[in-house]
């Protein structure tokens, strides 16, 4: 009997990594990756403080990359 509940329990614990099954529906999220966009968003986002960057790190271009590039890049960082 206590073999028969532990084979359950390994059983149910690997059910729980197996992969699912996706919908055929595909979700999209667009991003605003331009300083337009940033700016177009900032108002929605707080409308208290609106576009703020100090630093002007949307006017950058890092490694010599685009700005869309780069605010992308600073957008990953941050969720990281």
């Amino acid at each position: 009997m206590k073999s028969v509940i532990a084979l359950s329990a390994m059983v149910a614990s690997v059910a729980a990594f197996a992969p699912t099954q996706q919908s055929t529906s595909s979700s999209s999220t667009q991003l605003a990756e331009t300083k337009d966009d940033l700016k177009a968003l900032a108002p929605k986002l707080n409308p208290i403080v609106p576009f703020f960057d100090p630093l002007q790190l949307c006017d950058a271009s890092f490694w010599g990359q685009s700005n869309e590039f780069t605010i992308g890049w600073l957008r990953q960082a941050e969720i990281k």
